[in-house]
């Protein structure tokens, strides 16, 4: 893709997220706790291998959860995310279905010196230095709860419980790398408004007035992280450079951050009305309790994370003369929640969080050039997790646990002569639940994630 059509396409894509961003996106009760449902942080090449990203990097994709792996870039990549998502509800004998859906990330990355300008230089310096900028949701707020009490004395008691919004990342990447050890930060900015609605009003009784109360939340603060990656190449001495891609490799990588200091300035909202004595409801107030507004700024403290991993990539010789590739890898993540604090919801609980993840792919046939059987070069992708969540379920005071299966396809577009592009589809297989009794959430979650590649970004031309 030439670089001026690449430029034109980012800026659309970003004015077009401008609106997506904005649009209704989930509908779980959940997210009524903390900031909402935290999003996935990776890409579509990584969904597929149920996310382990901490020892994740490729020529060809980006990872900003390590960002020492921006440093591992040869073309530019730049990233779009879309994801479908269909969940099943169930408490007791009561089941809520529903789609949801958004742009899940858009996101630019580039090694900072062509590669092909490096040989054209005959640049052999060891250092290599990448960099990128990322854009996506932080976490979702989204549900629509109906919920009924039978008082035996005073009467049938309606709630409502309706959320909207979310908060948002963008984030600035760098990573260098020095022959085989890697390091990067991410430094970024999260920002957003969610809202948390709650009626309460009564069934039976004649003319009753209803409770309104609305909470408004605007979040803002600085966030970041680090990473560094290991990788090892067991080659024997002397081996020739364009063998590497088939000899075994082994990375080690590893990323954190310390807790995160944001503002939450909320906006609250009382009111108690009836709408037997007015066209419109809310103007008609009770006369004894005509209502409050409160607005403040809180300090919250969001958790610090850390996470390790290790990856492994061999290529096995086949019958045919096939060259098949195959990459294993572990995640274990955990952060520290239970430290999480938000002066605005001082009544709710959290508990530390972690996740394990194992995932695998396979590319059937690794040479470089161009083959007739298309399948060959199709990168195939699977994986598995088990996760503690740190929300705790007011109540039953039990947190919920996450777990599921992941499948992936990388789906090379292949140009004679130029660099591959990707549409990588991944999709996720998974519940997420509390102890018996509680609400079970059933979900496939399907990503669709377009790469294109570019290796003529600040490319040196030669002219005779």
């Amino acid at each position: 893709m030439p670089y001026k059509n690449t430029v034109v396409l980012f800026i659309c894509l970003i004015m077009g997220a401008t609106w997506s961003f904005a649009q209704p996106k989930i509908n779980s009760p959940y997210s009524r706790i903390g900031i909402g449902d935290l999003t996935n942080k990776n890409f579509g090449a990584i969904n597929g291998m149920a996310d382990i990203s901490a020892a994740f990097h490729d020529p060809y994709h980006l990872n900003f959860q390590n960002p020492a792996s921006l440093s591992f870039l040869q073309v530019t990549a730049f990233e779009v995310g879309l994801n479908a998502r269909y969940g099943k509800l169930e408490s007791g004998d009561a089941i809520q279905k529903g789609w949801s859906g958004n742009l899940a990330y858009l996101s630019l990355g580039f090694p900072m010196k062509n590669t092909e300008s490096r040989i054209l230089d005959r640049d052999k310096s060891p250092i290599f230095w990448g960099m990128g900028f990322d854009l996506r949701p932080y976490s979702l707020v989204g549900y629509d709860i109906d919920a009924i009490e039978v008082h035996p004395v005073i009467d049938t008691i309606n709630y409502n419980y309706e959320g909207t919004g979310g908060t948002y990342q963008i984030l600035w990447g760098n990573g260098v790398r020095y022959k085989n050890f890697a390091m990067g930060a991410n430094l970024g900015f999260v920002f957003g408004t969610f809202n948390n609605d709650r009626s309460v009003d009564f069934t039976n009784l004649e003319e009753p007035y209803a409770d309104f109360f609305q909470e408004d939340s605007n979040v803002r603060g600085f966030i970041w992280n680090v990473g560094a990656q290991y990788h090892h190449v067991f080659r024997k001495k002397g081996e020739e450079e364009e063998r590497v891609r088939n000899l075994p490799q082994l990375t080690l990588g590893a990323y954190g951050h310390s807790s995160h200091n944001i503002d939450i300035r909320t906006s609250r909202l009382a009111q108690r009305f009836n709408g037997s004595y007015s066209a419109s409801n809310l103007t008609a107030a009770d006369t004894i309790f005509s209502g409050t507004y409160t607005d403040s700024t809180f300090a919250a403290k969001l958790p610090a994370e850390f996470g390790i991993g290790i990856m492994y990539q061999f290529v096995n010789r086949t019958s045919d003369g096939r060259n098949t590739q195959w990459r294993f890898g572990m995640d274990f993540t955990t952060a520290a929640w239970s430290s999480f604090t938000n002066e605005a919801r001082p009544n709710e609980r959290f508990e530390n969080a972690y996740r394990i993840a194992v995932g695998a792919e396979l590319l059937p046939d690794n040479s470089p050039v161009y083959v007739k059987n298309y399948a060959n070069k199709i990168r195939y992708r699977i994986g598995g997790f088990y996760a503690k969540d740190p929300r705790v379920v007011l109540g039953n005071n039990k947190s919920l646990t996450n777990y599921g299966i992941t499948l992936g396809l990388g789906l090379p577009i292949i140009r004679k002569g130029g660099d591959n592009s990707f549409l990588n589809f991944a999709l996720e297989l998974g519940t997420l639940e509390g102890d018996e009794g509680s609400l079970k959430d059933t979900y496939g979650k399907l990503t669709l994630g377009i790469t294109f590649n570019d290796k003529n970004w600040f490319k040196k031309r030669k002219f005779n």
